[in-house]
């Protein structure tokens, strides 16, 4: 197998890495990342459709979460029911 260089010492690197952190885990330490800030962008709701049009697994979420929608109907709020009907959203999932 033809491997480059670079994507050796990168994956040695993250082997490493990995082993550190099991290592340092297996003696009860915990890895913690403290983040300052985090900052988020308004953008078109069309921006993550498209994202997730593009991605199977995307696609396959959507429509694993619309089945439960279907299935624990009679969960979903009386609020949301009512928005839902506003907005002539009806969902009705048929699985062959």
């Amino acid at each position: 197998m033809v491997m480059a260089v670079g994507l050796r010492r990168r994956a040695q690197a993250c082997r490493r890495a990995a082993y550190e952190e099991r290592r340092a885990a297996s003696q009860g330490a915990i890895g913690l990342e403290v983040v300052d800030r985090v900052e988020t962008r308004e953008h078109a709701i069309s921006v993550c459709v498209d994202r997730t049009i593009e991605s199977p697994v995307g696609c396959r979420r959507v429509i694993y979460e619309l089945t439960q929608i279907e299935v624990h109907a009679h969960l979903i709020p009386d609020f949301y029911r009512q928005a839902l009907k506003d907005y002539k959203v009806e969902i009705k999932i048929s699985i062959a």
